[in-house]
């Protein structure tokens, strides 16, 4: 497969993928207040860019693909090292992504039932909430998803142009789809309700993705193990040279 793969389209794939990481983390660097307190104090002198939870959560899932597709690229380069490589590696990233997707998923959640508590306490709570979140950026967000889904797509076809057997490796289509799939989820959570409730829809799917990051990072540190248990192994059986 290394023979015969399309080089310039495998390094184009993966700087599309690089661009959509970069900025999903660039608009959740942008803004640093998780959940903002009613009247929306933390939103004073923060640059207006910012589309809320769902776009800059993306990066949880998309990270998991930029692992993925690394993991191949060494395989098909360095075949050698590959195992060894990513099995120490995988079990790192597990245990420091896991407990980052984990402190995620309780923002997301402490986000959205901070908002649905004020929402539902008619008529100073709604007062609050429409004070604080009511002026969701939904133009912005559709924008920053129709790029980042750009991205994604661009990513996927370089990747099938690179060499069609990655149409064949499971995990990674199902990585790739998963990503896709949540892209979307996020824009039609975003227009499925008037623009007013959209913060709370919002604060929905950056939970979801931020739930399904953590079922494929025990997903793949499951089946890191294995690789894992060899090399173990194989350096506790190994003998030193005579």
């Amino acid at each position: 497969m290394t023979e015969t793969l399309r080089m310039p389209f495998f390094v184009l794939a993966l700087v599309l993928l690089a661009f959509a990481v970069s900025f999903e983390i660039g608009l959740a660097l942008a803004w640093p207040a998780l959940v903002p307190p009613p009247g929306g104090g933390l939103l004073e002198g923060l640059p207006d860019i910012s589309p809320g939870f769902g776009v800059p959560y993306l990066a949880a899932i998309d990270l998991i693909l930029v692992y993925a597709t690394l993991a191949i690229a060494l395989a098909l380069l360095w075949p050698a090292l590959a195992g060894r490589v990513q099995a120490a590696i995988g079990i790192l990233l597990a245990l420091i992504g896991g407990l980052a997707v984990l402190a995620l998923i309780l923002a997301a959640f402490a986000a959205l039932m901070l908002m649905l508590t004020l929402f539902l306490a008619v008529p100073f709570g709604t007062l609050a909430y429409f004070a604080a979140f009511a002026d969701f950026p939904t133009g912005k967000a559709a924008a920053a998803l129709a790029l980042i889904m750009a991205f994604k797509l661009g990513f996927a076809i370089c990747l099938i142009l690179a060499h069609q057997r990655f149409l064949k490796m499971k995990t990674l289509m199902l990585a790739i789809a998963s990503s896709l799939a949540l892209t979307w989820l996020t824009a039609v959570l975003h227009a499925l309700v008037p623009g007013f409730l959209a913060s709370i829809t919002d604060a929905l799917a950056a939970l979801i993705t931020s739930v399904l990051a953590l079922v494929w990072i025990v997903a793949l540190f499951i089946g890191t193990l294995p690789g894992l248990i060899r090399e173990i192994r194989s350096l506790l059986t190994a003998r030193p040279a005579s």
